[in-house]
């Protein structure tokens, strides 16, 4: 039984597109307030139409929360994007898994 080939890593190929990024954008926004009442959830839908790594879509899920100094701040829990080129900056740039 053969294996997949071994694909090189995008990370090695993706163009690098340092921050900070200037966008050009449209997007929606969906709030919904939690069943227990206690805070909200967001998802937002974005489509990029020019930045450093070129036109993409992404989708963001903003339902949880951090503590901060004593308060609590709402965090991006999930984010997919459209395009390798994002993903790998993302990464590079920011941390995003």
């Amino acid at each position: 039984m053969s294996g997949a080939p071994r694909l090189e890593s995008s990370l090695e190929i993706a163009a690098v597109a340092p921050a900070p990024w200037p966008l050009r954008a449209d997007g929606y926004a969906l709030v919904l307030r939690q069943p227990s009442g206690r805070g909200v959830r967001c998802a937002m839908f974005v489509d990029y139409a020019a930045s450093p790594v070129g036109p993409y879509r992404e989708l963001l899920m903003i339902d949880r929360t951090i503590a901060i100094a004593g308060r609590r701040f709402p965090t991006i829990s999930s984010i997919y994007v459209s395009t390798q080129e994002s993903v790998d900056n993302g990464r590079r740039n920011w941390g995003i898994p």
